[in-house]
């Protein structure tokens, strides 16, 4: 049955107050600047070095909390911090990311159409092991180990087919989450050299096979005891796979610098990104909407069974709708436009996907009758739903400039949270916050002294009367 996917893309960060890559107990991964080792496995700074190993000392480095002031975009809870002696910024991440910009994640699971590829790259220094939960010995289920300097990274791809036989510990659950999926799950063990203690790591990971074929990922990291018995310390990161993915560029092909005026040539591209299980793609379908917040909504569509229509003429340029077969991608060619009342215009698409033994033939558009996408031997309904967004500026409307001066490019994510305000504004806002709470405090305080001054002089005034009256 045909079920178009929603795809989307959603991260959800639990911090906790215990590291989960980083821990002093284990071999290898001490505290520096003579900080002691806590019987949780954190160093304790103090105040005279800060850091996972307390690495920094404060006499040598400091830290800009104002990021707008930092050379780099630290990434991922990074804090920038600047050398006192050359005055140069680097990036101090957390345990769970690393990089020059804290971008790379330790733990990483891919779920393509066919296999589930695990990335492991403990926090250095690290000499123990890397492996399928009860599976250690197995030739089949063993890491591949990539170094770069101090940078281990391991690499294991597993097969999930709809036959699977459960190797290297694989569990396939059919009909889960819903009828005609398959969920497959997989325990990672990252421990020591030695001896399984409990600062070893657990990496769970679970692919989810959806009846259409597209496929969804999840991965839960969390540090786990001998018995697992002992609550786990979680740190979650939810993946949508992505068959097809969507970008908003220049038409050239490059990205959009804001701010964005309208007739700017762009592009809505769509390269194919799993091209191991299919080989081809058809742009069906693509609605402009205003928003996100305007009511009444308005809906256009734009592209209808893989042509342009008369509403998506009026904004398309010369090139139209573009394909290409190596790599397989398509684009469609269009002038910056956006509605009344809003400069923000949210793109829907729905985009085909084939495998290598299905008929999908690219549509004839042109002023006679449309001919459908859908081929008579053509049984594939395998459809993909992007949206993206971006904000579109009239350089002669003085309030379209003054609500989004900057005109930037967004990216509409269903369901995830609206992007956190910029730290100057921030700062700002909460130095009124601050302002506000201080004056009410100074308010209620000088209202306390008034009504006490009061009561004093009414009760002196009555004693005066009582006394002139004995």
């Amino acid at each position: 049955m045909f079920r178009p996917i929603n795809l989307s893309i959603l991260l959800t960060l639990c911090v906790c107050v215990r590291s989960m890559y980083f821990d002093c107990r284990r071999g290898g991964q001490e505290c520096m600047n003579s900080a002691p080792c806590s019987n949780t496995g954190e160093c304790v700074c103090g105040s005279t070095a800060f850091g996972p190993q307390c690495q920094y000392s404060t006499a040598e480095y400091t830290e800009k909390f104002n990021l707008a002031e930092c050379e780099f975009s630290c990434l991922n809870g990074g804090r920038c911090i600047t050398e006192i002696a050359t005055k140069s910024d680097t990036c101090l991440c957390t345990d769970t990311f690393y990089g020059d910009f804290c971008e790379s994640r330790r733990a990483v699971a891919v779920c393509t159409g066919n296999t589930m590829d695990i990335y492991i790259t403990p926090f250095p220094v690290f000499d123990g092991a890397v492996y399928v939960k009860n599976n250690e010995t197995d030739p089949e289920c063993q890491f591949g180990l990539t170094e770069f300097g101090s940078v281990k990274t391991y690499n294991l791809t597993l097969t999930t087919t709809a036959n699977s036989t459960g190797d290297c510990s694989l569990e396939s659950i059919l009909n889960t989450p819903s009828a005609g999926d398959v969920t497959y799950n997989v325990d990672i063990i990252i421990q020591g050299s030695l001896f399984v203690t409990a600062p070893d790591i657990l990496v769970k990971a679970t692919c989810v096979h959806l009846n259409s074929g597209v496929s969804s990922l999840n991965s839960d990291l969390g540090t786990i005891t001998v018995d697992e018995r002992v609550p786990q310390a979680n740190d979650i990161v939810t993946t949508t796979y992505e068959p097809v993915k969507m970008d908003i560029q220049n038409a050239l092909g490059t990205k959009i610098s804001p701010p964005l005026y309208l007739d700017k040539p762009l592009r809505l591209f769509f390269p194919l990104s799993d091209t191991q299980k299919y080989t081809k793609l058809v742009l069906m379908k693509c609605y402009a909407i205003r928003g996100p917040d305007i009511v009444p909504q308005i809906n256009v569509t734009i592209i209808d069974n893989g042509c342009i229509t008369k509403e998506g003429s009026y904004i398309e340029s010369t090139e139209g709708i573009q394909y290409t077969t190596s790599p397989p991608t398509v684009s469609f060619y269009f002038q910056a436009f956006k509605f009344h009342q809003s400069p923000v215009v949210l793109f829907e698409c729905n985009v085909k996907v084939c495998r290598p033994e299905e008929i999908c033939e690219v549509p004839t558009c042109g002023a006679r009758r449309k001919r459908s996408v859908k081929h008579v031997d053509d049984s594939n309904d395998e459809e993909v739903i992007l949206q993206q967004s971006l904000t579109v500026l009239d350089a002669s409307d003085p309030v379209d400039l003054q609500t989004s001066p900057t005109g930037k490019v967004t990216v509409v994510v269903p369901g995830e949270p609206k992007p956190a305000a910029a730290p100057a504004q921030e700062n700002c806002f909460q130095s009124v916050n601050v302002m506000v709470s201080l004056a009410i405090l100074l308010l209620t305080v000088v209202a306390f002294m008034l009504a006490t001054l009061c009561i004093t002089v009414k009760f002196m005034k009555v004693r005066s009367q009582v006394k002139v009256v004995g």
